[in-house]
């Protein structure tokens, strides 16, 4: 066949190909159909016999359903939803900043409590602790000031027995 049909410039005029499938990229290729569903339709026209109503025909088989529209609200709605994602992300974050204070506080106030806690423990026992020293403290204040009132009772006794003495010392 290439006797028969020889090469013109730089191209074949015959080509031979593996398989169908290289044979359909080629034609796609040669008619510039953008599909292989061009191919398919292209395929179905030739095939058909019977032709009951050319616009049905068209609008059944030769219009490619269009997506775009579909495929553009789904991006949009993904958009939103991202952009959505991204705004309650800047919220929490937001939301840290502020409570990063409070978890500082937080400490300090437990510090706090634990203090009002030990005073108010001792404001509950301080009676009972200042009645048992004030009990021990009046115990030695009444041991100290009967010592005292002993040694001013000698004192007395020892003055008396001297005044006594000296009395009689006039008298004699």
């Amino acid at each position: 066949m290439h006797k028969k049909y020889p090469k013109q410039g730089t191209k074949e005029i015959i080509l031979p190909f593996d398989g169908p499938s290289k044979y359909s990229d080629a034609l796609l290729k040669v008619f510039g159909m953008r599909s292989p569903k061009a191919l398919t339709l292209f395929d179905q026209t030739m095939r058909l016999k019977v032709l009951g109503s050319l616009d049905q025909f068209v609008r059944e088989n030769m219009f490619e359903e269009s997506k775009i529209e579909d495929d553009f609200q789904n991006l949009r709605s993904n958009f939103h939803k991202l952009l959505d994602a991204h705004r309650e992300m800047q919220k929490a974050e937001k939301q840290l900043e502020l409570l990063k204070p409070v978890k500082t506080n937080s400490g300090e106030l437990e510090k706090t409590k634990e203090e009002l806690k030990q005073l108010s423990d001792l404001k509950e026992t301080h009676p009972v602790y200042f009645y048992k020293h004030k009990a021990d403290f009046l115990v030695n204040e009444i041991e100290r000031e009967k010592f005292l009132l002993k040694s001013f009772l000698e004192k007395e006794e020892n003055l008396t027995t001297e005044i006594k003495k000296q009395r009689m010392m006039k008298l004699n």
